[in-house]
């Protein structure tokens, strides 16, 4: 049992979960994984940029299904060394940056952009997808996976325990009208959405996942392009 809970800032934070983040026992990870396996099984892009890419797990998982070019920013040096420690990094692009700055220090453009779990910490929605704006190619796809809503209004949040303190941070709860009309405002247009509960996937569910109804929703997937000449 956790004896007090502290909130902490989004680097700071991150840097303290880096080293058991991978192991740590979280639904949203895996709800994310299995949307994101789906999203490449529909298309698979040849470049990938991710915006809070953390231990790298979206890029490794990118680059098995054929990306060739693997890049990704990240606050946090903690979790970008761990990425780093990843056999397959050693050919991506880390970068220790914010997302709003991230698109000044690299060039796109890129077939696939990446928002996972990484918004809930973001207040200004428009800067973030201005900046996706800059690296997405003219027929590239910028993928959102993030908390739905429905869930975070509950309280769901980024969390995790430390030496039997329960470790917050700044998070912020978007709705999906939020993110789309932050992607209009960067000349972008929402192609899917889809509302991810327990009951869509047949694999067999972690515990904090199982507990909750089948028709839960956990996650929000949102997609954007360009509009099309």
């Amino acid at each position: 049992m956790t004896e007090r809970k502290e909130t902490l800032g989004v680097s700071q934070a991150y840097d303290l979960w880096a080293e058991d983040y991978d192991a740590f026992d979280n639904p949203m990870l895996f709800m994310a994984d299995r949307a994101l396996r789906q999203a490449l099984s529909r298309r698979r892009p040849g470049s990938v940029f991710e915006f809070g890419c953390g231990t790298g797990r979206n890029l490794a998982l990118c680059n098995a299904y054929g990306a060739t070019r693997l890049a990704g920013c990240d606050i946090s040096g903690g979790m970008l060394s761990k990425a780093a420690e990843r056999p397959e990094a050693a050919a991506w692009t880390l970068i220790r940056s914010d997302i709003a700055s991230a698109a000044g220090r690299i060039d796109g453009p890129f077939d696939l952009l990446l928002f996972c779990l990484c918004l809930e910490h973001v207040q200004d929605l428009e800067a973030a997808f201005a900046a996706a704006a800059r690296l997405l190619a003219r027929d590239g796809d910028l993928a959102v996976f993030e908390i739905h809503p429905a869930f975070s209004a509950s309280g769901a949040g980024a969390h995790f325990v430390r030496d039997e303190v329960e470790i917050h941070m700044p998070t912020f709860t978007h709705e999906a009208a939020a993110y789309r009309a932050a992607a209009e405002k960067a000349g972008l247009h929402l192609t899917r959405r889809t509302d991810w509960t327990p009951a869509m996937t047949s694999e067999p569910l972690p515990e904090k996942i199982a507990r909750r109804s089948a028709d839960a929703p956990l996650l929000l997937e949102l997609s954007f392009r360009r509009p099309t000449a």
